[in-house]
């Protein structure tokens, strides 16, 4: 899995990474050693974008 592209939003608040590539070293998808996002039986990983923020409304990192 690798974290790709981070940005800030303009007012520091809001940070967006992607996630690429979960389980690509995997030989097969039953064999994965992670269902990322959804960690359901069933769901084959997936790339995603995560965003993080604080709950205080500061910006991230502050």
């Amino acid at each position: 899995m690798s974290a790709f592209s981070c940005h800030l939003t303009p007012d520091g608040t809001t940070l967006f990474l992607s996630v690429q590539h979960p389980a690509e070293d995997a030989e097969t998808l039953d064999k994965a050693q992670t269902l990322w996002p959804d960690f359901r039986d069933g769901q084959p990983p997936r790339p995603s974008v995560v965003a993080i923020r604080r709950m205080d409304g500061l910006p991230v990192g502050a």
